[in-house]
């Protein structure tokens, strides 16, 4: 099994692909690999959303949005309006035409990322677990102390892992994820 902790003071602040707010990149990579350039296979961030405005159109790659609150949003995906709640989670395109409106104060949002015609992508709130093959990355983002797998992960961090053979990983703590090759 191979193991990684991520530390908030790790996370890479950049500017929105459309200029409209700002990213904490947590990850990128192939695997449990790092990669600084575009070769990535998935990506894992996180977002202040300031002001109602469009998302940007990222396409042949699927997204997975979950709100960390605190207050709701709505977000329209193809003319489809919804209230989106913390912790409630989004599924969609890259290319969809997606667009939030705050409906209180600022909030934060976890954006998984990956390339459809590489990675399958999944994500439970708050807590779960998945089956896990050799290949796939399963993650966790701690909103408190948590644990995934053997690998504890505090507040504010994320734990990634690979395992050599099919298993099944627990996660404690926060919002899991899969990305399966």
């Amino acid at each position: 099994m191979s193991q990684k902790l991520i530390h908030p003071s790790d996370f890479l602040e950049m500017p929105w692909a459309n200029g409209g707010g700002t990213t904490f990149e947590i990850f990128r990579g192939v695997g449990l690999t790092a990669v600084d350039d575009d070769s990535w296979d998935w990506r894992l961030s996180m977002a202040r959303i300031e002001k109602d405005g469009p998302f940007s159109s990222l396409p042949g790659i699927d997204r997975v949005f979950v709100s960390l609150g605190p207050d709701d949003i709505s977000m329209t995906i193809d003319d489809d309006e919804s209230v989106v709640r913390a912790l409630d989670q989004r599924v969609f395109a890259g290319e969809a035409l997606v667009s939030t409106k705050l409906l209180g104060r600022a909030t934060t949002d976890l954006n998984l990322m990956g390339r459809r015609d590489r990675v399958v992508l999944s994500a439970q709130v708050p807590g779960g677990r998945f089956d896990v093959m050799p290949g796939d990355v399963v993650g966790l983002f701690a909103l408190i102390d948590g644990k995934i797998g053997d690998l504890a992960v505090p507040e504010g961090s994320v734990g990634l892992l690979t395992v050599e053979r099919p298993q099944l990983v627990t996660f404690l703590g926060g919002v899991g994820f899969r990305v399966r090759p």
